[in-house]
């Protein structure tokens, strides 16, 4: 019996600890998730969950070290008291993670089915999918220096001012604009400026659409959404395309199903810490209780026999 008692109160002081670290991780988690840009998040409930998520994450993750903190201390200093509350928070940690296990589950079975290659143009990104190819068509190929060859960039990259006044007698007079398609094909505007108020027109109707789509760029550095060269990666005329040029969905999808199995880890490595804990713990109030019983009891026979 003793040994058990001895293997208890270890694993019960480990497990505290480990309360502990998880509650770090909880917030660090929390600290990443506050990170990710909010223009990713189109509509204003989106950003609401997001900062609701990003708090109630680092609340719990307060509120598990605590626990951990408590329970530390109570098992070492044999507090009945605390080890109740002990016992109490994670009997409802264990229910709550159980519940969020099963939602992540759920979680990365939708982007498993319902975010495949096939299914982009229908989805939820479907109609950022339209906008992108609106914006695509139109494009600019101007000849800057008449040394290094014609600079190509989207016509509404072309931050105007950003320019020398002698580049802009050159946009201002420039005749030539295009669009990608299988070959480079001329589009008869009067000057690239034309070019640029057509897609500024787009990206007035289409503010949200159009906000969402830059901030896919500059997060995952690709272009677009099903299919590449979106018009948005240029903060510089001379930046250049970047090397993934290959539309951005499997990489939107990449990340959801990160962050997916990033919460189905520290919800069941929880959730089971949780169980142990009040597994064990019950079992150690079990054998101290038998214990007093038994010493109770022969404290009442020596003052019978005396």
């Amino acid at each position: 019996m003793p040994s058990v008692q001895l293997f208890l109160k270890f694993y019960l002081i480990f497990g505290s600890f480990c309360n502990v670290l998880l509650g770090i991780a909880c917030i660090i988690l929390s600290s990443q998730a506050a990170k990710i840009d909010e223009n990713l998040f189109p509509e204003q409930d989106q950003k609401n969950y997001k900062k609701d998520f990003c708090i109630a994450l680092y609340v719990l993750g307060g509120v598990t070290i605590g626990v951990g903190a408590v329970g530390f201390y109570s098992f070492i200093r044999k507090q009945k008291c605390l080890q109740s509350i002990f016992i109490i928070f994670n009997i409802i940690y264990c229910a709550a993670f159980s519940a969020i296990f099963g939602i992540t589950i759920y979680v990365q079975n939708y982007i498993n089915k319902q975010m495949t290659d096939s299914y982009c143009q229908q989805g939820e990104l479907g109609d950022y999918n339209t906008v992108f190819q609106q914006l695509q068509s139109v494009w600019c190929n101007i000849d800057l220096t008449n040394l290094s060859g014609s600079v190509t960039c989207p016509c509404l990259a072309t931050n105007l001012s950003q320019w020398t006044t002698e580049e802009l007698k050159l946009i201002n007079s420039s005749k030539q604009a295009f669009r990608q398609d299988s070959n480079w094909i001329p589009i008869p505007t009067t000057t690239i400026l034309e070019c640029n108020f057509f897609i500024q027109q787009i990206a007035e109707q289409k503010a949200k659409e159009v906000t969402l789509l830059k901030a896919i760029e500059s997060n995952f550095e690709c272009t677009g959404i099903c299919t590449g060269d979106l018009v948005y990666y240029f903060n510089n005329i001379n930046s250049g395309r970047p090397a993934n040029s290959n539309g951005c969905y499997s990489q939107i999808r990449q990340k959801l199903t990160d962050w997916a199995q990033y919460i189905y880890i520290i919800s069941i490595i929880i959730a089971c810490f949780s169980f142990l804990n009040i597994l064990f713990a019950l079992i150690n109030c079990c054998i101290g209780s038998k214990q007093n019983h038994i010493l109770i009891s022969n404290n009442n026979t020596e003052e019978v026999k005396n």
